[in-house]
């Protein structure tokens, strides 16, 4: 009775769940570039060139077998707490009664959709962990990266949106928005003069953070570098392509790369005034432009159909928003709760080699109003579910047991392969405490990159 009532302790071993509980990882330096790296241990591949994760210079030097002989190479995988089932299924019902209602959206027996789970199979000789997407007699459905559950888009909630995300990039101004992890960067739209007829045009300029975006931008030439008059920023890939369901951390990927259409940015901003407007674009499949409004402790958030206000305090100095289009809806959001959600067209058939081309930065924030300054910006992007054998599209029937799934396609062996009938629900051990769910699990990504190990290298580059 005792051990049921504290959470358990365990250790990571495998990458399945990459990115959201890290496995063992091994630090490789790349010879060209000197970048040190970070790769996870399943993904690796004897006799076959590693490349470095900030360049994308490939080393042919590259030793398995030696680089695997140095402990301080590797790093084992992270350790995590997890509860008894009965013990979660007890705890949950406490706080809220109906989520031991069998016929809930939701939930089965005091297990959510979305939970990640400790399985471990009578005919397995290991235990696992996976992600609860499917309960008993449910039709689920893999279509585009989506989970469907009997024929209707799975959309989460605010904190399951975040737990799942993956960290593409980020910037600060200790990393510098001029190199950063997959080739992303931030540029000013800025105001230069031509010296011949004094002509105004409009030149990408990077942007290091912090950057003050001013509607009232002065028209005479500036300095390019310091971009402080331009009203617009850009998020934009080096390689000006779409953003794909690759895991740069898998030294060696299995799946094919696709365009993931479900996107992210988080802006945090400092010293704004009480007045002030920006409008926010995502191009994802289509263009959605959001407007942020500041009014006094009023902060107005519209798009095409809806309308809301929030409260803030005027004694705010720095606030994150976040903007995405995500399960088919637009949502507006701050680290704690979303505040707009629309509802946006799904085109099911859109196929993975679909049409669609843009040669404008996945994201761009243009200020109509006032002044403000950008501190800090992340860039993510959904969990892009593949069917087996990497189809688009994959119908998975738990007649009588759960579907579960893994994050990571490549390195995760689930109910895609395995357990036709669902896994039974006998083979639950535990849930995993996800207490950092939500903003927190997003941030902590930022390990991953390793920017503070690369840091002053990454100084002297640029």
């Amino acid at each position: 009775m005792r051990r049921g009532m504290r959470p358990l302790v365990a250790q990571i071993s495998g990458s399945s769940m990459e990115p959201h509980l890290l496995g063992p990882r091994l630090l490789f330096q790349n010879s060209s570039s000197q970048f040190i790296s970070s790769y996870t241990v399943d993904s690796l591949r004897p006799n076959m060139p590693i490349v470095c994760q900030y360049t994308s210079e490939r080393d042919n030097s590259f030793d398995l077998l030696a680089a695997m002989s140095m402990p301080e190479a590797v790093n084992e995988g992270e350790t995590v707490r997890y509860y008894l089932w009965k013990r979660m299924a007890a705890m949950r019902a406490s706080e809220n009664k109906n989520r031991t209602n069998q016929t809930s959206e939701k939930s089965f027996q005091g297990i959510e959709r979305g939970d990640l789970v400790v399985i471990h199979a009578p005919d397995e000789e290991s235990r696992e962990v996976k992600r609860i997407v499917g309960f008993p007699g449910e039709t689920i459905d893999i279509i585009q990266g989506d989970i469907w559950v009997n024929g209707t888009i799975w959309r989460r909630n605010f904190k399951q949106i975040l737990q799942q995300a993956v960290l593409l990039d980020y910037g600060d101004a200790q990393s510098s928005s001029h190199w950063n992890y997959g080739g992303w960067f931030a540029a000013n739209s800025v105001r230069e003069a031509d010296s011949e007829n004094d002509k105004v045009s409009r030149v990408r300029a990077y942007a290091p953070l912090p950057v003050t975006l001013s509607s009232s931008a002065n028209p005479a030439l500036v300095d390019s570098a310091s971009a402080l008059s331009s009203g617009a920023l850009e998020f934009r890939l080096r390689s000006g392509g779409l953003i794909t369901n690759e895991l740069r951390w898998n030294a060696h990927d299995s799946h094919s790369l696709v365009p993931v259409h479900d996107i992210g940015l988080a802006i945090e901003l400092e010293n704004t005034p009480s007045d002030w407007q920006l409008a926010v674009t995502i191009q994802s499949q289509d263009s959605t432009t959001v407007m942020v409004e500041r009014s006094g402790e009023n902060l107005i958030v519209s798009s095409a159909q809806k309308e809301v206000t929030k409260m803030i305090s005027t004694d705010l100095q720095t606030h994150w928003l976040l903007f995405m289009k995500i399960d088919g809806e637009t949502i507006v959001a701050d680290e704690t709760s979303d505040w707009l959600r629309e509802t946006n067209q799904i085109n099911q058939n859109v196929e993975d080699d679909s049409s669609f081309e843009s040669d404008g930065a996945p994201f761009s924030i243009e200020c109509h109003q006032g002044n403000v300054d950008v501190k800090q910006w992340i860039v993510f992007r959904d969990l892009h579910y593949r069917g087996a054998g990497d189809s688009p599209r994959q119908r998975l029937q738990a007649d009588e047991g759960i579907v579960v799934l893994g994050d990571n396609i490549s390195l995760s062996d689930d109910s895609r392969q395995r357990w036709e009938n669902g896994l039974s629900t006998e083979s639950i051990r535990g849930v995993v405490d996800l207490s950092d769910q939500g903003w927190d699990a997003l941030l902590r990504q930022k390990s991953i990159l390793l920017f503070e190990r690369n840091k002053d290298r990454l100084r002297v580059v640029r």
